[in-house]
């Protein structure tokens, strides 16, 4: 047991890197929620975190099959992240 607190104390710091900058803006449950960036070149994108089943964290677009920018936070707003997820997900 002692052995492992360090490495879980590593992961953990690991997992909150992985989303440093951002916040959460809605919680979808069973460890899903849509993020907000409000840091680096990407502030003001929303962000699907889906680390629960795949390990990603991909951007909400309204037109992933031609590869569009991820949407601001005024465009999703008012909108589903279900809705606005890669084509495959949900």
């Amino acid at each position: 047991m002692a052995a492992w607190r360090p490495w879980a104390a590593e992961a953990d710091d690991f997992e909150d890197r992985k989303t440093a900058g951002a916040i959460v803006v809605q919680e979808h449950g069973c460890g899903f929620a849509t993020l907000l960036a409000l840091t680096g070149p990407l502030a003001g994108t929303v962000w699907w975190d889906g680390r629960a089943t795949c390990d990603l964290i991909v951007p909400l677009s309204l037109d992933h099959l031609r590869g569009a920018r991820p949407v601001t936070f005024g465009e999703w707003l008012g909108r589903s992240s279900w809705d606005l997820l890669p084509p495959g997900w949900g």
